[in-house]
């Protein structure tokens, strides 16, 4: 994977779907990779000064609104970059969007009925999709992507994954939205950050994510090196008792050298 590099993670946003007092859940890795793209992903990126066209890489988790709505405004931004007062330059290199089976085609479908015909014109760059299914691994733009299948919204949807990023040699983990599973603990294998749904205050076994008690017992269980960063919250508890842990904030930046 090339000679070791930093993780730099700066948090577009760090709530859940409701939104009362954060920005919706997604980071940006070392400026060029979107995990989720939420639909305040366009604000939060001009908000964070991070370049729109140096993303070269989006990836889902699943898809619900919250987690990929952002990406026709995204389009539409590099289609039309002089809308926007000039801030974004023209698009040239391709856009990668990583997500579960069928990805391509619902893109491709939310992008028509947000904003009929903007896929067709002429927009200086190309989209490619890459498929990646429980269980499978990917390379994509000096990424090595594991995914599994987690716990989360299994009666309405067929696919909610967990990543495993190698990136320069370093390792990240990424829950997305889940509930307890052993999956937790695969995709956390080797992690030196581990990016982790906190969406409820207390109590066990809640529908669909896991609550702050939850990543207590999980904290316990992953190598006491792994540093946390707990995101998707619907509520603004910090706990202060968990060692190496960080609850992330909107626009934070947090670089593991």
């Amino acid at each position: 994977m090339g000679e070791r590099g930093e993780l730099d993670l700066t948090f577009i946003g760090s709530g859940n779907a409701f939104g009362d007092s954060r920005c919706y859940s997604g980071f940006v890795l070392n400026g060029r990779t979107l995990f989720d793209c939420p639909p305040t992903a366009v604000y939060a990126l001009k908000r964070a000064h991070l370049p729109m066209e140096q993303i070269d890489t989006v990836v889902l988790s699943h898809f619900h609104g919250d987690h990929f709505f952002g990406l026709p405004f995204m389009l539409l931004e590099y289609t039309f970059p002089g809308a926007a007062g000039g801030r974004t330059p023209q698009r040239t290199r391709d856009l990668t969007i990583v997500g579960p089976p069928g990805v391509a085609g619902t893109i491709e479908q939310l992008c028509a009925l947000a904003f009929p015909n903007i896929l067709h014109l002429n927009q200086g760059y190309r989209r490619r999709y890459v498929e990646i299914a429980p269980g499978a691994e990917a390379e994509v733009n000096g990424l090595r992507l594991s995914a599994a299948q987690m716990n989360h919204a299994k009666q309405s949807l067929d696919t909610a994954l967990g990543y495993r990023i190698e990136s320069g040699g370093r390792v990240l983990s990424y829950t997305g939205d889940t509930g307890w599973c052993d999956e937790l603990l695969q995709i956390g294998a080797g992690a030196e950050v581990y990016v982790c749904d906190a969406n409820y205050p207390g109590g066990r076994g809640l529908p669909e994510h896991l609550s702050l008690d939850e990543v207590r017992d999980l904290r316990g269980l992953l190598d006491e090196r792994t540093t946390m960063i707990l995101t998707h919250m619907g509520h603004d508890i910090a706990p202060a008792d968990l060692p190496r842990t960080i609850t992330a904030t909107d626009l934070a930046r947090y670089r593991f050298g």
